[in-house]
């Protein structure tokens, strides 16, 4: 028996779909506590969602950003049918992915493809991740990560001794000490 929008038991579930269930010995007029709602209230499938998280440039792959728990809803009989996916990114990269780390707990991580690089790629990407049940409920929620920039040596190309400007003789050695300015 169904609790129906007008406060009445019906057996039929209502045309919107939305409906508590009760046991037999309880009347409408005396719900008990632990009446099990369905479509009606939505309980979030991710659960630590939506949130922000930072990570430094230059992570290698397999690096854990941030991990979450997915719970099933009371009709699911907490089983997921879809795992955890990153269905869209913004913007667009395949640097992070989402694996599982135990029972209903996953975590997302660096794939290495491409590397975060602070000075030369987006400092922010938001992730839409996207989670289905067995009772076909879904949960849509955001991870944005930040990419810090880290304090990198410099480097450069090729052999700096032996590299001259068109033209140039190069400076004389006892000259080097002129150019260094002090700090």
């Amino acid at each position: 028996p169904y609790l129906d929008s007008a406060g009445t038991r019906s057996i039929a579930q209502p045309p919107n779909g939305c409906f508590l269930q009760f046991p037999e010995a309880v009347s409408p007029e005396q719900p008990q506590h632990h009446a099990e709602p369905s479509r009606g209230r939505r309980t979030p499938l991710l659960r630590g969602l939506p949130t922000t998280r930072t990570i430094e440039e230059n992570a290698p792959a397999g690096v854990s950003i941030y991990t979450f728990n997915v719970t099933g809803s009371p009709l699911s009989s907490g089983v997921v049918a879809i795992h955890p996916t990153i269905v869209n990114s913004n913007p667009l990269t395949e640097a992070f992915a989402i694996v599982p780390a135990g029972d209903l707990v996953y975590r997302v991580v660096t794939t290495g493809n491409p590397i975060l690089d602070y000075e030369t790629m987006p400092k922010c990407f938001d992730l839409q991740i996207f989670v289905e049940d067995t009772a076909g409920r879904t949960d849509l929620k955001t991870l944005t990560v930040q990419v810090a920039d880290k304090n990198e040596r410099p480097v450069f190309w090729g052999n700096m001794a032996t590299q001259k400007n068109k033209g140039s003789t190069g400076f004389p050695r006892n000259k080097a000490q002129e150019l260094l300015l002090p700090i």
